[in-house]
């Protein structure tokens, strides 16, 4: 149970509103967080999305486009594609990790965000370190 922050009477937990008093339970540093949570939830899903389009466009793409002439350039895009889609073992893993800690408003360890940020997205990996600076105030 937690307690109003306006009138002090006692609330479930998930209330975002006084049942009593009628004022919000969210303060302005949970409002910043949300949407920072959100454009990082939207930003996991969309850069998950990009990497497996464009690794199985690099992958089976081009090999409708390629003449035989240029096989070895075929299998440069195929090795690259294959690659890419590879590396989601890693990252399919990692982001539903961090969506989940989002989703529950908990904190992500430094080392999670710097790792994110090396092997699956700058971008993100950024996000996740202001979040977790922001977090902690």
């Amino acid at each position: 149970m937690k307690y109003c922050i306006n009138c002090g009477k006692e609330i479930e937990e998930q209330d975002k509103y006084c049942h009593y008093c009628g004022s919000s339970q969210i303060n302005d540093n949970d409002k910043s967080n949300t949407a920072l949570d959100s454009i990082i939830k939207i930003l996991l899903i969309l850069f998950l999305i990009v990497k497996v389009v464009s690794g199985i466009i690099l992958t089976f793409g081009f090999t409708i486009l390629c003449n035989p002439y240029t096989i070895v350039f075929w299998l440069i895009l195929v090795s690259a594609g294959c690659l890419l889609l590879l590396s989601l073992l890693w990252n399919i893993p990692m982001a539903i990790y961090a969506f989940k800690k989002i989703k529950k408003q908990k904190s992500l360890s430094l080392p999670f965000s710097i790792c994110y940020l090396i092997f699956c997205n700058l971008i993100v990996g950024i996000l996740l370190i202001i979040r977790k600076t922001v977090l902690n105030k």
